[in-house]
């Protein structure tokens, strides 16, 4: 294993980011004072952006997508100290839409605990890993962005709750040691474990077919539902299962309280039919009476507006960090401008009890 190769190249794509060094240097700083530990702040808790190199039969996947086969890989990344660490572990490609959609579609990483002790990956078990999905971009530049806008949904969603899956962006090369490939390489971004997010905010896991109104906690729910129609995301259900899985519910992951009395919530994931994003490839939940998925429309039930007005006095008080969150950057100019125009019309709706009345109380859904 050429390794000192792997760590140049690591290196080569820490370097290509001026806040990405500053970040890493203080992260080095901390776990110096920490006493070495290379753990000191975390995967999930560190912003900074990390490069990695990922090897693995990249040609292999692609081929053969749709059979989501597990496949050997190593992840090699540049600790603190500069020194890279090499895991083992195993990858396949997973996902619905994307899936048949990307040339290099979503991955599942799997790892052994025993591996990754004493590194940055510490108590991972199973990470999603979200690509850039085309290889080709020289045409499709979109596509990086679609990475980054979501990943910013992530954590605009985090900013709102911490009952919300944490994510770490990522710089990843992709290797295929056994096939000659162009280089590819691309943003992606890692979503925490939902064991682990159970594990964090001290709930338990709920597996059941479905969910009635009377389980779920309504001011939690509503805050979720307002979110949808924040970012134009039709793609979700708080009742019922994705097709072909047998528990609730679609693009979500149920949590409850470990004892005592208290409602259901809903964790959100897979933002990228939103209308934030509008990617070239979104389609409108077909249950929905809207022709583009940037159109928004509410989604709430009428039984909880009593917990409107709340839900939209929280999303006021953070619209200067959301907005933070899309300003240009590692976003194109292009795709800051449009995700803040689109943030700006929904907090004009907020802004305006006519059409809060319009947009919101007028479409609830019924109670049946």
């Amino acid at each position: 294993m050429r390794q000192s190769g792997y760590r140049r190249r690591v290196l080569n794509a820490r370097k290509q980011s001026a806040g990405c060094r500053t970040a890493l240097a203080a992260a080095a700083l901390l776990a110096m004072l920490a006493g070495g530990d290379a753990r000191a702040t975390g995967l999930f808790e560190e912003t900074a952006v990390l490069p990695l190199v990922l090897e693995f039969p990249v040609q292999t996947l692609m081929r053969d997508k749709l059979e989501q086969n597990k496949l050997p890989a190593t992840l090699h990344y540049a600790g603190p100290d500069g020194v890279t660490t090499s895991l083992p572990l195993e990858v396949r490609a997973r996902g619905r839409t994307r899936l048949e959609l990307c040339r290099l579609p979503p991955l599942r990483l799997d790892f052994k605990r025993s591996t990754v002790k004493g590194t940055l990956f510490e108590g991972q078990q199973q990470l999603k890993l979200v690509t850039h999905c085309q290889v080709r971009l020289g045409d499709k530049p979109r596509y990086r962005d679609y990475v980054l806008l979501e990943q910013r949904i992530y954590e605009a969603y985090r900013l709102i709750t911490p009952l919300s899956f944490r994510t770490r962006m990522l710089s990843a090369d992709y290797v295929d040691p056994g096939e000659r490939m162009s280089k590819l390489d691309g943003p992606a971004f890692l979503i925490e474990d939902f064991d682990a997010l159970a594990e964090r905010v001290e709930m338990r896991k709920v597996r059941q077919p479905s969910l009635g109104h009377a389980e779920m906690d309504a001011a939690h729910l509503n805050l979720l539902e307002l979110f949808h129609f924040m970012i134009g995301n039709t793609d979700w259900s708080a009742q019922l299962p994705s097709d072909g899985d047998q528990h609730c519910c679609h693009n979500g992951r149920v949590l409850g309280p470990t004892s005592g009395d208290g409602g259901l919530v809903i964790v959100p994931f897979d933002f990228d039919q939103s209308g934030l994003i509008n990617t070239e490839y979104a389609a409108v939940n077909p249950a929905v009476n809207v022709r583009y998925v940037w159109q928004r429309i509410y989604r709430g039930y009428c039984l909880r507006n009593e917990h409107v007005p709340a839900s939209i006095a929280r999303l006021r008080e953070l619209r200067p960090q959301i907005e933070a969150l899309f300003q240009p950057g590692e976003l194109s100019d292009w795709s800051s401008r449009r995700a803040l125009r689109y943030l700006r019309d929904f907090y004009e709706i907020l802004e305006n009890p006519a059409e809060v009345q319009k947009r919101i109380y007028d479409v609830c859904r019924s109670d049946a």
